[in-house]
Protein backbone atom coordinates (compact mmCIF):
# COMPACT_ATOMS: atom_id res chain seq x y z
CA UNK A 1 0.00 0.00 0.00
CA UNK A 2 1.44 3.99 -0.91
CA UNK A 3 1.86 6.42 1.02
CA UNK A 4 -1.88 7.36 -0.61
CA UNK A 5 -3.96 4.73 0.96
CA UNK A 6 -3.63 2.98 -2.74
CA UNK A 7 -2.63 -0.06 -3.62
CA UNK A 8 0.69 0.55 -6.22
CA UNK A 9 0.36 -1.33 -9.35
CA UNK A 10 3.64 -3.70 -8.39
CA UNK A 11 6.31 -3.74 -5.25
CA UNK A 12 8.29 -0.17 -5.24
CA UNK A 13 6.38 1.03 -7.69
CA UNK A 14 4.57 4.33 -7.40
CA UNK A 15 1.81 3.79 -10.05
CA UNK A 16 -1.39 3.77 -9.21
CA UNK A 17 -4.02 1.85 -11.10
CA UNK A 18 -8.36 1.34 -11.35
CA UNK A 19 -8.01 -1.96 -11.85
CA UNK A 20 -5.35 -2.76 -9.03
CA UNK A 21 -8.00 -0.71 -6.61
CA UNK A 22 -10.73 -2.76 -7.80
CA UNK A 23 -8.69 -6.44 -7.13
CA UNK A 24 -7.86 -4.83 -3.44
CA UNK A 25 -11.74 -4.21 -2.72
CA UNK A 26 -13.07 -7.69 -3.86
CA UNK A 27 -10.26 -9.43 -2.55
CA UNK A 28 -10.52 -7.88 0.72
CA UNK A 29 -6.91 -6.38 1.00
CA UNK A 30 -8.94 -2.40 1.57
CA UNK A 31 -11.26 -2.48 3.80
CA UNK A 32 -15.06 -1.29 2.69
CA UNK A 33 -14.77 2.59 3.84
CA UNK A 34 -11.34 3.46 2.39
CA UNK A 35 -11.85 0.92 -0.69
CA UNK A 36 -15.02 3.23 -1.48
CA UNK A 37 -13.23 6.49 -1.09
CA UNK A 38 -10.22 5.00 -3.04
CA UNK A 39 -12.54 4.22 -6.10
CA UNK A 40 -14.21 7.16 -6.39
CA UNK A 41 -11.11 9.24 -6.75
CA UNK A 42 -10.09 6.68 -10.08
CA UNK A 43 -13.62 7.26 -11.07
CA UNK A 44 -13.46 10.87 -10.62
CA UNK A 45 -9.60 11.25 -12.10
CA UNK A 46 -9.64 9.17 -14.85
CA UNK A 47 -6.82 11.55 -16.57
CA UNK A 48 -4.79 10.24 -13.26
CA UNK A 49 -5.56 6.71 -13.16
CA UNK A 50 -5.47 3.94 -16.06
CA UNK A 51 -8.86 3.17 -16.39
CA UNK A 52 -10.65 -0.33 -16.45
CA UNK A 53 -11.04 -2.27 -19.74
CA UNK A 54 -14.42 -2.46 -21.23
CA UNK A 55 -13.33 -6.11 -20.40
CA UNK A 56 -12.26 -5.56 -16.47
CA UNK A 57 -15.84 -3.45 -16.41
CA UNK A 58 -17.88 -7.16 -14.87
CA UNK A 59 -15.21 -6.62 -12.09
CA UNK A 60 -15.51 -2.88 -11.35
CA UNK A 61 -19.23 -3.07 -11.41
CA UNK A 62 -18.90 -6.17 -8.73
CA UNK A 63 -16.52 -3.66 -6.43
CA UNK A 64 -19.11 -0.44 -6.99
CA UNK A 65 -21.26 -2.81 -5.65
CA UNK A 66 -19.65 -3.65 -2.80
CA UNK A 67 -18.46 -0.24 -1.93
CA UNK A 68 -22.10 0.80 -2.84
CA UNK A 69 -21.21 3.08 -5.42
CA UNK A 70 -23.45 0.85 -7.85
CA UNK A 71 -25.88 2.60 -8.61
CA UNK A 72 -24.39 5.58 -8.76
CA UNK A 73 -22.59 4.27 -11.57
CA UNK A 74 -24.67 6.47 -14.74
CA UNK A 75 -23.22 9.52 -12.79
CA UNK A 76 -19.41 8.75 -13.34
CA UNK A 77 -20.18 7.91 -17.20
CA UNK A 78 -18.12 4.77 -17.75
CA UNK A 79 -16.49 3.80 -20.67
CA UNK A 80 -17.54 7.34 -22.18
CA UNK A 81 -21.24 7.15 -21.94
CA UNK A 82 -22.84 9.63 -19.85
CA UNK A 83 -26.10 9.21 -18.42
Amino acid sequence: IGRNGMLQDGPGIDDYSQQTQVFGILTGVLDLENGKKILLETLEDKEKYAQCSVAMSFYLFRAMEKVNLYKKQMHFGIHGVRC
